[in-house]
C-alpha cells in the first residue's frame, strides 16, 4: 500500500508501462526491442493486403532479414509458393536451402510480354469492376514505352495510339477480347503486333483510317515503329526471347529468377525492361493457382525508377491480395517510394514496412512514413548485424497495429542454410520438410515459438 509521488516529466519518460507482444500463428520477424518479446505474425492474415516493403541501406541487415523470413515461411507452410527475384545473385544461398529451381534469365528461355493468364471466376465475382483486358493493354503499352524510351531511345511520343490500336488487333486475332472467357486463347506475341503493323503500312484502310490525312499519318507512324521493333525481336536481336511464348510456369514450391548474367551482359536499362517482364509473368501466372505466393524483389529500385511502370505496379499492388499474392519490394532507400503519387500508393498499400537503417535525413523519414521522433531516431542509430551484436534492428510497421522497435536474430541454423544451403541427406525428403525436421520445427508451431533457440544466435551482415 505504498504510493510515492513521481513528477510528470518522470511518469512520461516510463511509457509504454506495458509493452506488449505482438503474437499470432505464423513466423517471427524479430523480437520487442523494448522487452525481448516475440514478434510473431503471418503477412496473408492482413486484412489490408499482404504486400511488404524492406528498406534499408547497403549492409543495414535488410537482405540477411527477407531470406530469413523466406526460409521461416518455408518451414512454417511449405504449401506457399516463394518466387524471388534479383539482378545481383542475392537468393542464391536461401534458393539451395530449400532445394528450389533456379531459372536463369536470358538465352533463348521465352518470356511472352503480351501474355495474359485466364481470372479465375471467383475473382471475377467477388470484385466486379475488375476488367483484365483492360489491365493487360495498359501493361503492354507500359511495356512497349520502356522499350522505345530506354532501349531503341526513341520515344513513343505521337505514335503510341498507332501502337495501341496494333496491340489490340494482335490480341483479336487471337480471338481475346474484353470478354474474360476468351482470356484462355493464346496469347499474340510481339511478333504478331510486328505483323499488324506490317499490315496498317500496306493497307491502312483495312483499319479504318480512310482519309488521305489519317492514312499518310498511320503509314509513316507504323514504318517508324517497325525500325526500331525489327531488329530487336528478330530470331537473332538481343530480345528475341521477348516475342516468344512464356515458358515458364509455378510448377516449383521455391523459385528463383536470377537475372545476374542479364544484368552483367546488358546493364540497367535491359535489366529493368526484364524485371517488368519477370514481374508481369509471375504476376498473370499467380492469378490461376490456388497457392498463397510470395514474390521477393530485390533491388526494387529497378522497377521503381521507371515512372512508365509505376501505373501498372499500383494496379498490380491494389489487386494482388485478390489472388493470394504477397509483393515484397526490397530496396536501399525511402525515396523510391516518394518519387510519384503513384510510387507513395505503392507504399500506402503495403501493410507491412520493415525500415532498417537509412541515409535519409530525419524529416524526409518523419514525412514519408509518418513516424515521430521517437521512431525516426530509432532508424537512424539502428544496428546493422554483427557477430558481436547477435541481431540487427529496424522498425517494423503492421497497418493497424503501429510502429514496432524491431531485433532481428536468427539460429545458427538458419544463418548456415541461409549462407551454405541444406545438405538433405535423407532419402525420401524434400529440402523443406528436412530442414524443418533439423530445426525442430512442426508444421503448426510458430517458428519463432522456441525462444531459446533463436537467442543468442549469430546475425550476419548482407552478403
Amino acid at each position: 500500500g505504498t504510493t510515492t509521488p513521481l513528477l510528470g516529466g518522470a511518469v512520461g519518460a516510463m511509457f509504454p508501462f506495458v509493452a506488449g507482444a505482438f503474437a499470432e500463428p505464423g513466423i517471427e520477424y524479430g523480437t520487442y526491442a523494448l522487452n525481448e518479446s516475440p514478434l510473431i505474425f503471418d503477412r496473408f492474415d492482413r486484412e489490408t493486403g499482404y504486400c511488404t516493403m524492406v528498406i534499408g541501406k547497403l549492409g543495414a541487415g535488410k537482405s540477411f532479414s527477407t531470406k530469413l523470413q523466406l526460409l521461416r515461411r518455408a518451414m512454417y507452410d511449405d504449401e506457399t509458393i516463394l518466387i524471388m527475384l534479383d539482378p545481383l545473385e542475392g537468393f542464391s544461398g536461401v534458393n539451395n536451402a530449400l532445394g528450389g529451381e533456379r531459372v536463369t534469365i536470358g538465352g533463348t528461355r521465352g518470356f511472352n510480354p503480351l501474355d495474359l493468364q485466364p481470372t479465375p471466376d471467383h475473382v471475377l465475382s467477388d470484385v466486379p469492376d475488375l476488367d483484365p483486358w483492360s489491365e493487360q493493354i495498359a501493361w503492354v503499352m507500359t511495356f512497349f514505352e520502356t522499350f522505345f524510351t530506354h532501349v531503341a531511345t526513341n520515344p513513343l511520343q505521337n505514335r503510341k495510339q498507332t501502337l495501341r490500336r496494333a496491340v489490340q488487333e494482335a490480341y483479336d486475332r487471337q480471338g481475346i477480347t474484353r470478354d474474360p472467357a476468351t482470356h484462355g486463347e493464346p496469347s499474340p506475341t510481339v511478333r504478331d503486333v510486328i505483323a499488324v503493323l506490317e499490315a496498317m503500312l500496306e493497307d491502312p484502310d483495312s483499319f479504318g483510317y480512310v482519309t488521305d490525312g489519317e492514312a499518310d499519318s498511320v503509314r509513316e507512324d507504323a514504318q517508324s515503329l517497325l525500325k526500331d521493333l525489327r531488329p530487336s525481336f528478330r530470331e537473332d536481336g538481343d530480345l528475341a526471347n521477348l516475342a516468344h511464348p512464356t515458358e515458364f510456369e509455378l510448377d516449383s514450391r521455391v523459385i528463383y529468377l536470377d537475372l545476374h548474367q542479364e544484368e552483367g551482359a546488358q546493364g540497367r536499362t535491359e535489366t529493368s525492361l526484364m524485371m517488368q517482364v519477370l514481374f508481369n509473368a509471375v504476376y498473370e501466372r499467380a492469378k490461376g493457382t490456388d497457392s498463397k505466393v510470395v514474390f521477393a524483389i530485390d533491388e526494387a529500385h529497378y522497377l521503381m525508377h521507371d515512372t512508365t511502370s509505376l501505373e501498372f505496379l499500383e494496379t498490380a499492388v491494389r489487386h494482388s491480395r485478390h489472388y493470394d499474392l504477397s509483393l515484397q519490394f526490397i530496396t536501399q532507400t525511402g525515396g523510391e517510394f516518394a518519387l510519384t503519387p503513384e510510387a507513395r500508393t505503392i507504399a500506402n498499400l503495403c501493410s507491412i514496412t520493415i525500415i532498417h537503417r537509412v541515409k535519409e535525413e530525419a524529416d524526409k523519414l518523419a514525412e514519408w512514413f509518418g513516424l515521430s521522433e521517437r521512431e525516426v531516431n530509432w532508424v537512424r542509430t539502428a544496428k546493422a548485424g554483427n557477430d558481436d551484436d547477435g541481431y540487427s534492428e529496424a522498425l517494423l510497421g503492421i497497418d493497424e497495429e503501429g510502429w514496432f522497435p524491431l531485433r532481428v536474430r536468427s539460429s545458427d541454423f538458419e544463418a548456415d542454410v541461409i549462407s551454405n544451403g541444406f545438405d538433405d541427406s535423407t532419402s525420401g525428403e524434400t529440402s523443406v520438410t528436412a530442414a524443418q525436421r533439423a530445426a525442430g520445427v512442426g508444421r503448426d508451431v510458430p517458428t519463432g515459438s522456441t525462444r531459446a533457440e533463436t537467442d543468442g544466435g549469430d546475425v550476419e551482415t548482407e552478403r
